[in-house]
């Protein structure tokens, strides 16, 4: 079973950051979260943010975007239509039936690109929009709970990602690789 990471992994970028953006230039009332969106990005681009950090930002700062972008479901197609380019091209070569995609991103945004590259399998953060509540965090060291809650004790034969964020799923691999742009490297688990 091969198992991917989503953002900068699959996708050239940041789908949530990427998103925002998309959804501000259709509606200037997000420019008031713009400073936490960025902030948030490097944070966790830097290892820097802990997952206490993301819950509370994400609880605080993602219900008040929904209600100021209440088209926000509209929109996915929308961004999805212009954005799925973006999407790597080493993944159409290697692609299996099997294959896992597991992200922090949320289920909403990523669900509609995993059916476009028929991957059936996706663990990702989840959002209940009709009671404007995150049900699931799929961040860093809940990567591997999620999976094992999933999977079981199924071995992940190779596992892609992008970032160091995501040490604690690479030690349920036998394989691990970064991926930076289209270049994919073996990366030791330590």
């Amino acid at each position: 079973m091969n198992v991917y990471d989503f953002d900068n992994t699959l996708y050239d970028g940041e789908s949530s950051f990427d998103f925002f953006m998309f959804c501000l230039r259709r509606n200037p009332k997000l420019i008031k979260y713009l400073g936490t969106a960025t902030t948030c990005l490097v944070r966790y681009k830097m290892c820097r943010i802990t997952r206490e950090d993301f819950m509370e930002l994400a609880e605080k700062h993602l219900i008040g975007m929904m209600d100021a972008c209440p088209e926000v479901l509209e929109n996915v197609p929308l961004f999805w239509d212009k954005h799925f380019k973006r999407i790597k091209s080493f993944y159409s070569e290697i692609h299996e039936d099997d294959d896992v995609v597991i992200t922090a991103s949320f289920d909403f945004l990523i669900r509609p690109v995993c059916e476009k590259l028929d991957v059936k399998n996706l663990i990702s953060s989840e959002l209940d929009f009709e009671n404007k509540k995150i049900t699931c965090y799929c961040f860093r060291e809940d990567k591997p709970v999620l999976f094992r809650e999933r999977f079981g004790d199924v071995r992940i034969d190779n596992f892609y990602t992008d970032s160091k964020n995501d040490l604690p799923l690479m030690e349920l691999a036998d394989n691990c690789y970064f991926v930076k742009g289209e270049r994919i490297t073996p990366a030791k688990v330590s």
